[in-house]
């Protein structure tokens, strides 16, 4: 993985545990 996308792919976990 690209560590400019680690960010994008964080993000994207935190919105996944909020559902």
């Amino acid at each position: 993985m690209m560590a400019t996308q680690t960010l994008s792919i964080d993000s994207y976990q935190d919105g996944q545990q909020m559902q």
